[in-house]
């Protein structure tokens, strides 16, 4: 059916988009630009703890697991399909 697959790829493209729109948006609006631009290489996930507090750091650990967790799953599901051609 041509029309759920249009459907299915306007969604599965939209949902990754939000995702990362919000990420950018948090990102932007906690940190404090003089505290990033002190020449050294940016960490994100510090300067999220320091300027957000304990609970945007725990959100952002969590956020970090599940975009690890869900590549590997992903590879997972590709190395079985490919081994079973």
């Amino acid at each position: 059916d041509p029309m759920r697959t249009r459907q299915a790829i306007l969604f599965g493209s939209l949902l990754p988009l939000l995702l990362y729109t919000i990420w950018e948006a948090v990102f932007l609006g906690i940190v404090d630009p003089a505290n990033a631009l002190d020449g050294k290489k940016m960490e994100v996930v510090s300067l999220l703890g320091q300027s957000g507090g304990t609970a945007v750091s725990d959100l952002v650990e969590i956020f970090s697991i599940c975009a690890i967790g869900s590549s590997m799953a992903g590879a997972a599901v590709s190395l079985v399909g490919f081994f079973q051609n």
